[in-house]
């Protein structure tokens, strides 16, 4: 006889099954799983956790999700998956964190062709089958296992997407020398591994932010240290990789460099040779952005009062000046997209931290980031009509989720309501004021209409705050910018636009200063050969 959830799921044609908890438990341990859970046809999320399966059920006919894009089999005690497994051709997103799994099928990864994240975490696997050309995969996340190597093709050209590696706590012992095939690659975590030398192609990984091999067994004794160092940024090691390289004659990567450079001053020997102007075409070879100092007379400041220190205790602002986001088609969406794309990959869907982008012709400085009780915050919210407090615009977004969940028979909702929890229950919202206290952002949820940017929008403060680390925060920031630039110096390689970042600086409630931004320190990395900075003295 079919379990309850199984024959409403089968009557009402739900999406989304959730089984767990005790009383799930119980039936699980005595009865086994209903082997109808897996024919359930409807289904678009399946979620079975925390309960003592040790193996999924063979149903007559097999398994039969065909829409099935969301399963999640965590805490129990699997310790295999049946063959048949890699039919779910349309799964998206699997996650099998904290079982006892020794092997997976050798299928599983060349199959599930449309996965965007593999969570393997906390299990007791010695090795992974080899990848396929996973072009949709997103995010890896292998920790606390007894991997002794990354999977064999985890450098294919086809993980072009691929975002993050989490392999931490493990005991892998060498990588693959050809990381730099993963071009959008910004996580490489494999702390407490037994990683000896960490291999020069990885400087090649344009995108990387964040690099964690503390606890290796790293022979070169500099790097070692840099790595162990948390003030250490990411782009500093990626340049001592490079230049380590090249240090080396015999190694290949080195000579093709050392020949390409080579050349490329011969032809530019030649050609000043010919115009007898090559001063002006070393300075044409990189557009220059000022980075303008703070200055007492700008104003740009904002000031955290005690009351935000525990809610969301760091604030980092920048402006920028004589930005383009209208002539080229798609630039301003795609600006957006840049925001949202931080929010769902560094910022672990908002939960770490928040972006904001304002016009900065519309704010008047200074600002001010506190915590106030939800009631007494009242402004007109992103894409509103009217005046609202935060009182009540939480409740909207609460009944509006709760509709979308009934219309889609779906636990899951999208947009902002996907993030109200984290200011669930809570007794006061952290809001960041202009001068004349008007809000202009209430993170994690909505910005104001008051600074709201458009394609027109010419100067830009930009907005990162959260609760977990500073550095994540600058980290964020610096990705921003870095497409900014990117996007901006495209068609415009010489700067004639006078496209410049200017310094803001955030301020404790006495007067002290907490952050300036960008710092000598900052934006390191967004150097280029195309782009170099001015900076202040």
């Amino acid at each position: 006889m079919p379990w309850e959830e199984v024959s409403k799921v089968q009557q009402e044609g739900r999406h989304e099954l959730v089984l767990s908890g005790p009383e799930v438990a119980q039936r699980i341990e005595t009865e086994g799983l209903d082997p109808l859970v897996l024919q359930l046809e409807s289904l678009n999320f399946l979620s079975i956790s925390k309960t003592a399966l040790e193996q999924l059920p063979t149903p007559d006919g097999g398994i039969r999700l065909p829409a099935l894009t969301k399963l999640c089999v965590y805490e129990n005690r699997l310790a295999a998956l049946p063959a048949t497994f890699a039919q779910l051709a349309t799964l998206k997103h699997l996650d099998l964190s904290n079982n006892r799994l020794v092997c997976l099928p050798d299928n599983l990864l060349t199959d599930l062709l449309q996965l965007e994240v593999l969570n393997l975490s906390n299990n007791q696997l010695e090795s992974l089958p080899r990848l396929g050309p996973l072009s949709h995969l997103l995010d890896m996340y292998l920790s606390n296992n007894r991997l002794t190597a990354l999977p064999d093709g985890i450098d294919r050209p086809e993980l072009s997407s691929l975002l993050s590696i989490r392999a931490n706590n493990n005991s892998i012992e060498a990588l693959p020398p050809s990381l730099s095939r993963l071009p959008c690659l910004r996580v490489l975590d494999l702390e407490n591994n037994r990683v000896t030398e960490l291999p020069a192609d990885v400087s090649g990984c344009a995108k990387l932010r964040e690099l964690n091999l503390k606890g290796n067994k790293i022979a070169d004794r500099r790097l070692k240290k840099m790595l162990e160092d948390d003030k250490v940024q990411c782009a500093s090691v990626l340049e001592y990789l490079r230049k380590t390289a090249a240090s080396r004659p015999g190694q290949a990567t080195a000579k093709a460099a050392g020949k390409k450079q080579k050349k490329q001053q011969q032809q530019q020997q030649r050609l000043e040779s010919e115009t007898g102007d090559g001063d002006d075409a070393d300075e044409a070879e990189a557009a220059t952005i000022d980075i303008r100092h703070w200055r007492p007379e700008s104003d740009l400041t904002a000031r955290l009062h005690e009351s935000v220190l525990e809610v969301r205790p760091y604030l980092v602002l920048c402006a920028v000046r004589n930005i383009d986001l209208a002539s080229a088609p798609g630039r301003f969406k795609a600006f957006l997209a840049c925001q949202q794309a931080l929010h769902d990959g560094l910022a672990d869907r908002r939960q770490k931290l928040t972006v904001a982008s304002h016009d900065l012709d519309k704010i008047r400085f200074p600002l001010t980031f506190e915590a106030r009780p939800p009631a007494e915050i009242v402004f007109r919210p992103l894409k509103s009509a009217k005046e609202e407090s935060a009182a009540e615009l939480f409740r909207r977004l609460r009944q509006e989720a709760e509709d979308e969940r009934k219309a889609k028979k779906r636990n899951t909702v999208s947009g902002v309501h996907r993030y109200l929890s984290l200011l669930e229950g809570r007794p006061a919202y952290p809001v960041l004021l202009d001068r004349d206290q008007r809000v202009l952002s209430l993170p994690p949820i909505t910005n104001a209409e008051l600074s709201r940017i458009g394609p027109e929008t010419r100067n830009l403060l930009l907005e990162v705050s959260g609760h977990s680390r500073l550095e994540l925060c600058k980290q964020a920031m610096e990705q921003l910018i870095s497409w900014l630039l990117s996007s901006a110096l495209k068609d415009d390689p010489a700067n004639e636009a006078g496209l410049a970042i200017e310094q803001v600086r955030t301020l404790d409630w006495e007067g002290g200063l907490r952050v300036v931004y960008p710092s000598r320190t900052d934006l390191v990395s967004c150097e280029t050969s195309s782009c170099r900075f001015n900076r202040p003295g």
